[in-house]
């Protein structure tokens, strides 16, 4: 039980991205989250993301465009990871 204001811990596991502009990400493939840290600190949450455009952004040559492209029309917003 937690107490009001308190943040949740999250189990999700992050992992590092060799990228330009991402040090991490992960998927909560229970809500269909994608989560990223971006290299300068700040994370964000793409919330609705199916698994088959996580694989696609696990795929992509640049992560970094592909969210661009990509999740950047999903609902997103920033994270507390």
């Amino acid at each position: 039980m937690t107490k009001w204001g308190e943040e949740v811990k999250s189990v999700l596991e992050m992992f590092p991205v060799a990228s330009s502009r991402i040090s991490e990400m992960g998927y909560d493939p229970d809500t269909a989250t994608v989560y990223v840290r971006f290299t300068s600190g700040k994370a964000w949450q793409y919330r609705n993301i199916p698994p088959d455009v996580w694989e696609g952004l696990l795929r992509a040559t640049s992560k970094g465009q592909y969210i661009k492209d990509t999740l950047d029309h999903s609902d997103h917003g920033p994270a507390e990871i």
